[in-house]
C-alpha cells in the first residue's frame, strides 16, 4: 500500500475521533469539562501528528521527484524543480516509475 495513502487513512481515522468526541459530549456522555481536559492534552499530540505528515509529505515527494529526474541531476537541480516546478504525484504507486507532468504553457 502507499505510504502516503496509509498517512491519509490515519489522518481520516484521527477525524473519525474527533466526530466521537463531539458525538459523546452531545449525549452527554462526556461533559464538557472531561472534553476539554482530553483536547488540552491531546493538543501536544495532534500537532506533533500534524507536523508527522507534513514531513512525510515532504519527504515523498521529494523521493518522488528525485526518481523522476534525469541522472546526474544535483540536490540543487532536485530543490529547485520542487519549487519552481511541476513535481509527480505523491501518490505514485511503489512498483511504477514517477514521471514529472509536462509544463502548462
Amino acid at each position: 500500500m502507499n505510504p502516503i495513502f496509509q498517512a491519509q487513512l490515519a489522518s481520516l481515522l484521527r477525524s473519525l475521533l474527533w466526530v466521537l468526541g463531539t458525538y459523546l459530549v452531545r449525549k452527554g456522555i462526556w461533559t464538557n469539562a472531561i472534553a476539554e481536559r482530553y483536547i488540552e492534552g491531546a493538543l501536544p499530540v495532534i500537532i506533533a501528528l500534524g507536523w508527522s505528515y507534513w514531513k512525510n509529505h515532504t519527504n515523498r515527494v521529494k523521493v518522488v521527484t528525485a526518481l523522476a529526474m534525469p541522472a546526474g541531476s544535483t540536490e540543487n537541480d532536485l530543490n529547485t524543480q520542487i519549487v519552481t516546478k511541476a513535481t509527480p504525484s505523491a501518490f505514485t504507486p511503489a512498483n511504477q516509475p514517477p514521471e514529472i507532468p509536462l509544463a502548462k504553457p
